[in-house]
């Protein structure tokens, strides 16, 4: 599994004017051929904090099917292309049990599924765990990848 870090310009007030989105694509299971090229197939993914639309983001995304989508927390730095990339991606939008409606403020969409810490979504052969990460906002969470 590998976690690519895209800094964001949000007009909130980041430190640094940033926020980072996240994509967690599962690691290559197709080797390349013998001209160097690998399945058609693009990379499943997981679009995490897309604070807003941005080439870098566009570019990321390139090479990956995004099949999850979901936010660290509902701040408004956080999730200004959410809708956007859902409608886009077709992915599934997640949300935190219980804060659906803060979620569907902040985002302008509705979430498809919830997880509560704990829950596991599946990317390819490996997982995402959703940690809880109670203090920076009521809804946080953290993720941790693994096999």
């Amino acid at each position: 599994m590998h976690v690519t870090r895209c800094p964001v310009p949000v007009a909130t007030r980041a430190p640094g004017g940033e926020t980072n989105a996240y994509l967690v694509g599962a690691t290559r299971s197709s080797p390349p051929d013998e001209r160097g090229e690998r399945d058609a197939d693009r990379d499943p993914a997981i679009l995490v904090d897309p604070a807003a639309r941005t080439d870098d983001i566009d570019r990321l995304l390139e090479d990956h099917t995004v099949e999850h989508l979901l936010v660290t927390h509902t701040h408004p730095d956080h999730v200004g292309a959410v809708e956007t990339y859902a409608a886009e991606t077709d992915a599934t939008v997640w949300a935190r049990y219980g804060r659906t409606d803060r979620f569907r403020d902040a985002t302008g969409c509705d979430p498809d599924r919830t997880f509560t810490p704990g829950t596991t979504i599946p990317l390819g052969d490996e997982h995402v765990r959703i940690l809880d990460a109670p203090g920076h906002a009521p809804d946080h969470v953290a993720l941790e990848a693994g096999r």
